[in-house]
C-alpha cells in the first residue's frame, strides 16, 4: 500500500531502524491470559477517573464550602492537568526504554496519595492544600491512562489493538458514570463533601491493589516468556521526537484541541445545567451523567467495528461535528439538556478511540509510549488552558452564565472540524488511506514491512528527512510556547 523511501540516507540518519529497537518474536500468549491481562490493565485506572469527574460534579458545593471564586476553581480544576503538561511525555520516553510493568504501580500509588490530600484538605477547609493533592493527583492520573493504551498497544497489536482500547475506554466511562450519579446524593446522604473525596480515595485505593496485581501476574514465566517486549537502549532516546511523520502531527492537533474541550466541560457541565436550567444539583448531575452514558459501550463495540471495516477519521470527523451541534443546542436553545448530552455523549464516545487507535498505524511499537505521553501532555496544556479561561471568562459574564464560555467552544471544534478534513485529504492522497483502512488491509501492510524489514517510519510518510526535522521542531516550538503561557497563565491566577 506503501512505498519505501526514496531517500537513501534517511534510515542511516535515523539510529532507530530496529535492529535494537523491534519487539521480539514472542510465542502468542494464551487467550485466557490476555483477558486476565485485559481485566486487570482497564480497571488500573478506575478510581482515578471516578475521583476526576467527582471533582466536577462536586463544583457548586465545593465552591461554596470553600468560598472560592469561579476562577480559583478554575484553578483547582486545572492543577491535576498542570503537572502533566510535561510528566507523559517523560513517562512515556522512560517505560519506551526500560517497560511499564512495575511503573503502573508507581503511578497508582502517586493517585492514591493525591485523592488523600484532596479528601483530608476537604475536612479542613485548606484551599492551597486542595491545589498540591489535585497536581499530585495528575502527576498520575495523566501517566496511568499512557501505561495503559501502550500495554494494550503491544499486547494486543496483532489485530485486535482497537477493540481492547474500545474495552479499557469503556471502563472508564462506567467509572465516571458511576462517580457523576453518585458522589451527589453520596455527600448529601453524608453531610459532607468530604466523605465523597474519601468515597473517591478508596476506589484508587483499589486500583493500587489490581496494579500490584498485575505486577505479579505478568512475572509468571508462560506469561513472561510471551509477554512482548522492546530490545532498548536502556536510556531515553529524545531524538524521537525528530522524526514523527507529519501526519502524526495533524492528528495531534484535532486531539489537543478536542481532548482539552471534551476534559474541561466534563468539569462544569454539571453546573452550567444547573445555572441554565435552574436545576438542583442532583438534577444536574443526573442530567449531566448521560454524558458518560454512551462512552460506556460504545467505544467496546466501534473497537471491533474499526478493526474490521477501518473508517476511522470518517468517525472521528462525526465526532467533532456532534460535538458542535451539542454545544450549539445548549447555547442558542432551551431543549431539555438531556438531548444535549446525549449528542455529547456520542462525540466522546466516537472521538478518543478513533484517535487513539490511529498512532499504531503510523508508527512503529517502539515510539507508541511516548507518541501517547506526548498526545497526553499537548491535551493537557490545552486543558490548563482552556479551564482556567473557561473559569475566566465565566466570572466576567453578567450573571456568570455560561454563553461567552459555550461560545468560545462552538469556534474552537469548528476548527477542529476544518483540521480533520484535511487530515483526511493529506491521509488519502499521500498515504493511501491507511488511517481509514480494514483489517485486511492492515494485515498487509505490516507483512509487508515485515517482508521489507523495516517499519511504519521507513514505509514513505517521510521522503525528506530535512523536511521531517523541520516538521517536527516548529511543531516542538510551538508546543512549548504553549506549555510556558499554560504555566505562566496557572501562576498569575494562583499568586
Amino acid at each position: 500500500m506503501l512505498s519505501k523511501t526514496k531517500d537513501a540516507n534517511y534510515e542511516s540518519s535515523i539510529e532507530t531502524n530496529n535492529e535494537k529497537t523491534d519487539l521480539d518474536r514472542k510465542p502468542e500468549l494464551p487467550r485466557k491470559y490476555k483477558i486476565i491481562v485485559l481485566v486487570l490493565v482497564c480497571m488500573m485506572s478506575f478510581g482515578s477517573h471516578f475521583s476526576g469527574i467527582s471533582f466536577g460534579v462536586l463544583k457548586s458545593k465545593l465552591v461554596k464550602k470553600l468560598g472560592i471564586s469561579n476562577t480559583k476553581y478554575g484553578v483547582l480544576q486545572s492543577s491535576n492537568e498542570l503537572m502533566n503538561t510535561f510528566m507523559p511525555l517523560v513517562v512515556g520516553l522512560f517505560f519506551d526504554a526500560y517497560g511499564s510493568v512495575w511503573g503502573a504501580l508507581a503511578v497508582s500509588t502517586t493517585i492514591l496519595i493525591g485523592t488523600s490530600l484532596v479528601a483530608i484538605s476537604s475536612s479542613i477547609n485548606s484551599y492551597g492544600m486542595m491545589v498540591a493533592g489535585r497536581i499530585i493527583y495528575g502527576i498520575g492520573s495523566g501517566a496511568i491512562v499512557s501505561i495503559q493504551e501502550a500495554i494494550l498497544a503491544q499486547w494486543f497489536s496483532g489485530g485486535s489493538v482497537s477493540a481492547a482500547i474500545g474495552i479499557q475506554l469503556s471502563t472508564s466511562r462506567l467509572s465516571s458514570y458511576i462517580g457523576t450519579v453518585s458522589v451527589v446524593p453520596f455527600s448529601e446522604k453524608t453531610g459532607s463533601i468530604t466523605y465523597a473525596f474519601a468515597l473517591a480515595s478508596g476506589l484508587c485505593a483499589l486500583s493500587v491493589f489490581l496494579s500490584l496485581a498485575y505486577c505479579l501476574i505478568v512475572q509468571n514465566e508462560k506469561i513472561a516468556q510471551a509477554l512482548p517486549t522492546v530490545k532498548s537502549k536502556g536510556r531515553f532516546q529524545w531524538k524521537k521526537l525528530l522524526y514523527f511523520p507529519a501526519i502524526f502531527w495533524l492528528i495531534m492537533l484535532s486531539q489537543t484541541f478536542l481532548g482539552a474541550i471534551w476534559s474541561s466541560f466534563l468539569g462544569f457541565n454539571a453546573d452550567l445545567i444547573r445555572v441554565k436550567f435552574n436545576n438542583t444539583d442532583a438534577i444536574a448531575a443526573y442530567n449531566a451523567s448521560v454524558s458518560q452514558i454512551v462512552p460506556i459501550l460504545c467505544p467496546f463495540i466501534l473497537g471491533f467495528a474499526m478493526d474490521r471495516f477501518g473508517k476511522r477519521m470518517c468517525f472521528y470527523l462525526g465526532s467533532a461535528v456532534l460535538l458542535v451541534i451539542s454545544f450549539s443546542l445548549l447555547n442558542y436553545t432551551y431543549i431539555h439538556p438531556l438531548l444535549s448530552m446525549v449528542i455529547f455523549s456520542f462525540s466522546l464516545a466516537i472521538g478518543p478511540i478513533s484517535n487513539i487507535t490511529a498512532l499504531p498505524l503510523i508508527l512503529p511499537v517502539d515510539y507508541i509510549t511516548t507518541a501517547l505521553g506526548l498526545k497526553k501532555c499537548l491535551s493537557n496544556i490545552a486543558t490548563v488552558i482552556l479551564d482556567l479561561f473557561s473559569g475566566y471568562i465565566q466570572d466576567k459574564t453578567p450573571g456568570k452564565g455560561y454563553n461567552t464560555v459555550l461560545l468560545t467552544f462552538i469556534i474552537l471544534t469548528c476548527f477542529v472540524v476544518v483540521v480533520i478534513a484535511l487530515t483526511i485529504v493529506y491521509d488519502r492522497m499521500k498515504l493511501g488511506g491507511i488511517l481509514d483502512a480494514s483489517k485486511k488491509q492492515r494485515l498487509e501492510h505490516m507483512k509487508e514491512m515485515d517482508n521489507n524489514n523495516t517499519n511504519t517510519m521507513h514505509t514513505g510518510y517521510t521522503h525528506d528527512l530535512k523536511n521531517t526535522k523541520t516538521i517536527n521542531i516548529t511543531s516542538i516550538a510551538i508546543s512549548l510556547i504553549a506549555f510556558v503561557f499554560a504555566w505562566a497563565m496557572y501562576i498569575r491566577l494562583n499568586f
